[in-house]
């Protein structure tokens, strides 16, 4: 979704640049200059929205990169967690202690 999102605020922006050389035309009547301004709000528009949605995803992207790592090296699940606890409970010194005769 990213590219084609990034491909499309490129359009946009593109069209934009063409439609301000459009405007300077001497050869424009009053109505066309005016349904090109309308045009060109609606796509200023759009290119906002475009923009904040690019944002996001490098947000999200940049989220999901500093914490992800970190999240992903420990997985939670039961089998594992119950492993875990029962290696430690063999482990504990109380029971090293208990079964040490002194």
């Amino acid at each position: 979704m990213g590219d084609a999102l990034a491909q499309d605020v490129q359009a946009l922006r593109e069209w934009l640049r063409s439609a301000w050389h459009q405007l300077a035309q001497p050869s424009m009547t009053r109505f066309d200059r005016q349904e090109l301004r309308n045009y060109m709000r609606e796509a200023e528009t759009a290119l906002r929205k475009g923009f904040g949605k690019l944002v996001e995803e490098e947000r999200v992207k940049l989220e999901i990169y500093n914490t992800g790592s970190s999240t992903l090296a420990v997985p939670d699940f039961r089998i594992l967690r119950s492993l875990v606890l029962s290696s430690q409970v063999n482990e504990s010194p109380s029971a090293e202690s208990a079964s040490c005769p002194s």
